[in-house]
């Protein structure tokens, strides 16, 4: 389980991202570290739900 402290409003979608992070640091697993580090940066492009396969983008 991951706690995150923020004074912040983190939307489940971020959270979730930031659990699968967290998980593949912990795990040592380079595939998923790649995997989230590519889903994060498809949603700091734009509004994205990349949890879903394929990443759902909006304008």
């Amino acid at each position: 389980m991951i706690k995150i402290d923020t004074d912040e409003v983190i939307n489940e979608i971020d959270q979730e991202l930031i659990e699968e992070f967290a998980m593949a640091l912990m795990d040592k697993d380079q595939y998923a570290m790649k995997e989230v580090l590519y889903l994060v940066s498809q949603r700091m492009i734009s509004y994205c739900d990349c949890l879903e396969e394929p990443c759902i983008c909006r304008s």
